[in-house]
């Protein structure tokens, strides 16, 4: 995780690379010949030169979005969702709430922002769009959803997981997991 962040931030600042010792003494580096070591110019250590993780697009789901691109995440822990918006060509919102540019003068809400609305190339209004993971402090993880969805790869294929649940609209699919009201009565996750 802490090569993937790496990875991300190299990206999203535009260097080929970042030394770091994560993944050291590891199989990541005998195992992968696209990792290489770098010999630091300022002392004799030997580093992990974790190359850039470019994307092409990150699809990010947030509590509350303005048609400008302005995003907020006000859960604890907004994973690496800044990073990923930052190192993609092109980064594509849903969000829980559509709301007014001037939601986001609020010194409290604006705090809660977490990157550029540069870096964001479009967003959808779609509640309850975070479903199966989590959107706190909206709602929490859908774990039987998951294990439903682990054992369908266990059975074979997904193939039936497909047919329960994924119809041609959002709306289709949020139906067959018993609604928004249900996803919202998910319970949080303890931090």
């Amino acid at each position: 995780e802490g090569m993937l962040l790496l990875g991300l931030r190299a990206a999203a600042w535009g260097l080929p690379f970042i030394p770091t010792e994560v993944g050291l003494g590891t199989d990541i580096v005998t195992r992968n010949p696209g990792i290489k070591l770098v010999d630091s110019p300022y002392d004799d250590r030997e580093w992990v030169a974790m190359p850039a993780l470019k994307l092409d697009a990150a699809l990010i789901h947030v509590d509350r979005a303005d048609r400008r691109g302005v995003c907020q995440i006000a859960g604890p822990d907004h994973y690496m969702d800044d990073w990923y918006a930052r190192a993609a060509d092109r980064t594509f919102v849903s969000c829980d709430e559509l709301v007014e540019t001037d939601y986001f003068r609020d010194p409290a809400q604006a705090r809660l922002v977490h990157w550029e609305r540069a870096a964001t190339t479009g967003v959808v209004h779609i509640p309850g769009g975070a479903h199966p993971t989590s959107c706190n402090p909206l709602y929490g993880f859908d774990v039987p959803h998951f294990k439903a969805y682990a054992a369908s790869a266990k059975e074979g294929g997904i193939d039936a997981y497909l047919e329960q649940y994924l119809g041609a609209t959002e709306e289709e699919y949020q139906q067959s997991v018993g609604g928004l009201d249900a996803i919202r009565a998910k319970e949080l996750p303890t931090y």
